[in-house]
């Protein structure tokens, strides 16, 4: 006798705890549980949220830590540490979550826990998803790995100062 799972789909958007630690991602149905990074990477996640606002044209908004949510058979869920939205998307939908289509940038700072899914895993979903910039900063060796359709040398992204942004 076999017994059907409950929820062959996996773990969906609304079997999330409301808390926001840990922090809690679906990929295919998985659930990934991370705890927030520490210090020296907020640190970072701040100074790039800040100069992404300082550049960003009034049509977008920077987000740090926003839902990522694609529907389809299973759920993906994935939380950059920033992002940048459209603003529209952001006025007119007071959910939880943001789709794809209403993403500019999505950056992730890598954390020794997180090198291969930021660097791997999430560019891959990020491509597929077609977010049109994708950046993974890395605090070890300081350099900025982007990814994605659009080069930030043809548009507002290559006027981000990121001067100063890792730690010292």
């Amino acid at each position: 006798m076999s017994v059907s799972p409950i929820n062959p789909a996996g773990v969906r958007f609304e079997d999330l705890p409301d808390e926001a630690w840990p922090r809690h991602e679906i990929i295919d149905g998985g659930l990934h549980v991370t705890p927030l990074a520490g210090v020296p990477h907020q640190v970072v996640v701040g100074r790039l949220a800040a100069a992404l606002v300082r550049a960003a044209p009034k049509e977008f908004e920077v987000l740090p830590g926003v839902n990522i949510l694609r529907r389809s058979s299973t759920d993906r869920l994935l939380i950059p540490d920033v992002a940048v939205a459209d603003a529209t998307a952001t006025s007119a939908r007071a959910g939880t979550a943001l789709g794809p289509e209403d993403i500019y940038l999505a950056a992730e700072v890598i954390s020794p826990s997180s090198r291969a899914v930021d660097l791997h895993l999430k560019h891959r979903l990020y491509t597929e998803w077609g977010i049109g910039s994708y950046w993974v900063l890395d605090p070890e060796t300081q350099e900025i790995h982007e990814f994605g359709l659009r080069e930030s040398a043809g548009c507002w992204l290559a006027d981000v100062d990121l001067t100063g942004i890792w730690p010292t």
